[in-house]
């Protein structure tokens, strides 16, 4: 389960009632423990099988915050491309060879539900849900490919330079990414 959509939306509404002045249901020490429980039930699933991923440090997470808000890829990796062609503010890429993990979307939901159910399943891929619980850098672009329907079909995340097929930690078996 994906805890920042909830932890957000939380914090809109104690937000939102200290603006008004009409005060929230749940005060802000309430809600701060509704999200440690959250993030407490995730830690104790993702060591439950007695492997310890590596977490992101404080800095990493900063910055992930602050690429999110900005939509910035400050320290992300980025691999070399050329510019086939320009369209107002997008672009058709060429890119090198390079290692992606991929995962299909489901037609269920909406297009903002499949986008992100398949976004948080490379996500935890990519934060140590994976064979080898290790931690790996996010990094850009992430890839939708487009079917002949014009609807999106698969999501991928292009991995750190550092690994290449051998050396990737694999998916879970459970897990849809290939």
């Amino acid at each position: 389960e994906d805890i920042l959509p909830s932890a957000s939306e939380e914090g809109q509404k104690i937000l939102s009632g200290l603006q008004s002045g009409s005060g929230s249901s749940v005060s802000l020490e309430e809600a701060a423990g509704q999200v440690q429980r959250q993030l407490m039930k995730q830690v104790d699933d993702l060591t439950a099988d007695g492997t310890v991923p590596k977490f992101p440090t404080p800095d990493e997470i900063l910055m992930e915050v602050r690429n999110a808000v900005q939509g910035s890829d400050e320290g992300l990796e980025t691999p070399d491309y050329t510019v086939v062609s320009s369209y107002g503010d997008w672009e058709i890429r060429d890119y090198p060879p390079m290692v992606v993990s991929t995962v299909t979307m489901r037609n269920d939901g909406s297009r903002l539900e499949q986008g992100g159910n398949a976004f948080n399943t490379l996500a935890g891929f990519l934060f140590g849900d994976n064979s080898r619980a290790e931690a790996m850098a996010m990094t850009t672009p992430v890839i939708t490919t487009v079917g002949p329907d014009g609807d999106s079909t698969d999501m991928s995340f292009v991995m750190p330079s550092k690994y290449d097929v051998g050396s990737l930690p694999q998916p879970k078996s459970s897990s849809d990414i290939s």
